[in-house]
């Protein structure tokens, strides 16, 4: 009998899914539910079921996360997502993660949901022979990413059952004496399996540890161990002086990082710890090694030893975006290279978050180039058709770029480049707001039309877009108000029969005789003389 796991934070879809199929009638067991990914972890770790029925956005753990540490704690188990129907892109992210199937869970039916059932069942039964006969190979690696876990976790009961266990797979390096820890990551790991760059994982990774085994063996006693996500780590004994093993690790690592990309055409970065001298340091040596990893932006993507101690938590970003593209607006506005002095500043005041995370400085980055993108916007320019001293347009650049730096040097180059665009004409580019602006002038000159209106209108401080306004049409909104409405009247005087007070409303003139005045003191002519001519 299959045994069945429901995890939903709605209890209804919970309540529903338990009562629309009888369970023991089809081979099937309900052993738990739970309303989010923690606490079916936490089920699972008690009684692990065959197959979890599961949603995908839920808090604390979303439905994503338990389905990536399922994977490596309990592979045994298939996921299938409960979806709704506007959440297809999600659903196929859970696919790449491992589920096998998906239903929608406010239209399913029993029949619908054993046949599912039915199928991965058939799917797991197939997959057993496979296991049983590959068991003896891959057995040793599981067991010893499950043993690392236990000690990255600090999961275990005692340090006896960890170094009788190690004593079983018979490990090269005794946990009970001095030793290192060498920690390999992929870059951009998630990316380039969200991407497919990356999509047998676990074979990916089973050559990753062939090729650090054979590479580290030639200088040290070493184990290597699989860990979550792209990362393998490798446990050393210390047999050397200090600066002896910094400096075989760094001769190890460039060697690693050559194959790793001649072989399996993957970039990696790596650290190193000191000496530890028990598995009690493990946790808090590891959270050091990868938080260094999250700050490869500030050093670049190689190896590096992290200072002794506790690892810093990495600050939120508190850098506020609103108003950063109107910021921008005046800084072009204000002509010379005050735009690249802005755009200075802002690399400045991000270049002091060193313990920040690399995806937060990024995400950033990426909040700067939209607002650049919305400036150049106003006047015509698509900044993605702008490019950097090196060719390569400004997003792909936050995207991939090993250092800050390197990002920093292609924003200012493409700003450089908006603004020579920008300046190219002897006549100053119309900005796209203005434009509309003036349309919507034209388009309503029957109604009352104010400065504060329309900048409302454009989400635009009222004195900002007067100044604006000035700028770019060398006149004054309330000044292009009037002209617009006496070209209209002069139209309608000369094409129609209409009375004067009539021709006075129709362009949003209540008063006829301050119609006349303006009329007269436009043309040179009062309206009925004009009519005459």
């Amino acid at each position: 009998m299959k045994k069945i796991m429901i995890v939903d934070d709605e209890i209804l879809v919970r309540v529903g899914i338990k009562s629309i199929v009888d369970w023991g009638k089809y081979g099937y067991q309900v052993v738990g539910e739970a309303a989010d990914g923690k606490e079916a972890l936490s089920q699972i770790e008690k009684n692990p079921p065959d197959i979890v029925l599961t949603d995908l956005v839920m808090s604390p753990m979303d439905g994503f996360e338990l389905i990536r540490q399922c994977k490596t704690r309990f592979p045994h188990i298939k996921f299938v997502v409960l979806s709704s129907y506007n959440d297809m892109d999600n659903v196929k992210r859970a696919m790449k993660l491992g589920a096998m199937d998906y239903v929608f869970k406010l239209r399913v039916t029993e029949k619908s949901l054993v046949s599912m059932l039915d199928e991965v069942s058939r799917e797991m039964d197939r997959e057993q022979p496979k296991k049983n006969e590959m068991s003896s190979r891959k057995d040793v690696p599981a067991i010893k990413q499950r043993l690392m876990q236990a000690m990255m976790d600090k999961s275990y009961l005692n340090q006896e059952d960890i170094f009788r266990e190690a004593e079983q797979l018979q490990l090269k390096v005794s946990l009970k004496k001095p030793f290192l820890l060498f920690l390999i990551a992929i870059d951009d790991f998630e990316l380039s399996v969200f991407d497919e760059v990356i999509q047998e994982v676990q074979l990916l990774k089973f050559s990753m540890a062939n090729i650090l085994e054979e590479v580290l063996g030639q200088s040290f006693v070493c184990d290597v161990y699989g860990i979550d996500g792209g990362s393998l780590v490798a446990v050393l004994r210390q047999d050397c002086e200090k600066d002896a093993v910094r400096d075989k690790m760094e001769t190890a690592f460039r060697q690693v990082r050559e194959y790793m990309k001649r072989y399996l055409n993957i970039s990696v970065s790596g650290a190193a710890s000191g000496a530890l001298s028990s598995i009690a340091q493990i946790p808090e040596t590891v959270r050091l090694l990868r938080a260094g990893l999250t700050q490869r932006i500030f050093r670049g993507r190689a190896f590096f030893f992290p200072p002794r101690g506790k690892a810093e938590r990495s600050p939120t970003l508190r850098i506020s975006y609103s108003g950063i593209a109107s910021d921008m607006d005046r800084a072009v506005s204000k002509g010379g290279d005050e735009l690249i002095r802005y755009l200075k500043r802002f690399f400045d005041a991000v270049g002091t978050l060193e313990c920040a995370e690399e995806n937060d400085i990024r995400e950033c980055y990426f909040e700067m180039y939209s607002a650049l993108s919305r400036c150049a916007r106003t006047y015509g320019i698509d900044i993605n058709k702008l490019s950097d001293e090196q060719g390569n347009r400004l997003h792909y650049v936050i995207l991939k770029a090993d250092t800050m730096t390197a990002v920093r040097n292609s924003f200012l180059a493409v700003a450089r480049r908006l603004l020579d665009s920008l300046q190219s004409d002897k006549k100053p580019l119309m900005r796209q707001d203005i434009l509309n602006a003036q349309k919507y002038v034209r388009n309503n000159l029957s109604r009352h039309l104010t400065v504060t209106g329309v900048a409302a209108m454009l989400n635009m401080n009222s004195s900002y877009f007067s100044h604006l306004f000035k700028k770019q049409t060398g006149k004054s909104f309330v000044d292009y108000v009037n002209e617009a409405r006496i070209e209209k009247a002069k139209v309608l005087c000369a094409t129609t029969d209409y009375r004067i007070y009539e021709i006075a409303a129709m362009v949003g003139i209540d008063s006829p005789n301050y119609f006349s005045e303006l009329f007269k003191k436009i043309t040179g002519k009062n309206p009925n003389d004009y009519r005459k001519r």
